[in-house]
């Protein structure tokens, strides 16, 4: 299994986080109209920023127009049926999450997967690979990462979920990042590996008592930060290696976790005041 260090680092990341979370839990009842805008707003923005890093073509605006129901004349047929199979997958967690025979397992990820792809067959949507592969650049083809054999896959992933079950006493964005890197290291599927990851993350996150919708998404913070997100996986080596200290990638991946929710935490406040002027006016 991956080992990690919880690093003073970490440590004053995950104070600020729990900070956040108290702030975000205890900020009273907001204006339904106003809340609902802002989550709508927040759900197009992560479902967006995770499809175009696995080479979606779609726009912010055209996943809005998608999510209500009206399919742009520019997005195909196969990228609409993966925003809104990444919709899905994570509307799928979020009602799964509060369940109390709730158990982490190797079915509930392949559910996430087959959501996650549209239901797609030709994509082998909910079904683990069962060839060999390997993750390149991009630019020349050549391997930057190869993941285990197909045939240790169901033992890996029985493995990531009775840690994960076994997992409740740590801190939540920590098993967050471990669900993140460690499902993306296995890789296994031949496709929509790393969206699966991140719907993984977001579960744990929920999981764990995280439930203001700033915290449940890191789409939209990775988007913009691609650079850092595959450098974050540098930790994994050129090859599996089921003993990895990934423990660089557990700090970016909760930084990030600090920095999107201090983000948010201040656009929520400007929106607040913009709103309550707005209706102080109408009023």
């Amino acid at each position: 299994m991956y080992r990690y260090r919880i690093t003073a680092e970490i440590r004053r990341d995950l104070e600020r986080i729990e900070l956040l979370r108290e702030r975000f839990d205890n900020r009273g009842t907001l204006p339904r109209r106003w809340l609902g805008r802002l989550r709508r707003d927040l759900e197009a923005e992560s479902v967006a920023a995770s499809t175009m890093m696995e080479g979606v073509r779609v726009t912010v605006e055209e996943v809005r127009r998608l999510l209500a129901g009206d399919t742009p004349p520019t997005v195909d047929e196969l990228s609409a049926s993966l925003v809104l199979g990444y919709r899905d997958a994570m509307s799928y967690v979020l009602r799964r999450a509060d369940e109390p025979s709730f158990a982490w397992h190797a079915e509930l990820v392949k559910a996430i997967h087959d959501r996650v792809m549209g239901g797609a067959f030709g994509l082998d949507a909910g079904r683990f690979r069962t060839i060999p592969v390997f993750i390149s650049d991009g630019s020349d083809g050549e391997p930057v990462y190869t993941p285990p054999a197909e045939d240790l896959v169901p033992d890996l992933v029985d493995g990531l979920a009775e840690y994960l079950e076994s997992s409740k006493e740590l801190p939540a964005p920590v098993v967050a990042a471990f669900a993140h890197v460690r499902l993306a290291g296995i890789h296994p599927f031949k496709d929509g590996n790393g969206r699966t990851a991140r719907v993984v993350a977001a579960l744990a996150m929920y999981r764990g008592g995280y439930r203001a919708p700033e915290f449940t998404s890191l789409e939209e913070w990775w988007g913009g930060h691609r650079g850092e997100y595959h450098t974050a996986f540098d930790c994994l080596g050129k090859r599996w290696k089921d003993s990895s200290d990934v423990t660089p990638f557990v700090a970016a991946h909760v930084a990030a976790q600090r920095i999107q929710a201090d983000a948010l935490s201040l656009r929520l406040a400007t929106q607040r005041e913009i709103w309550t002027a707005i209706e102080d006016r109408v009023e």
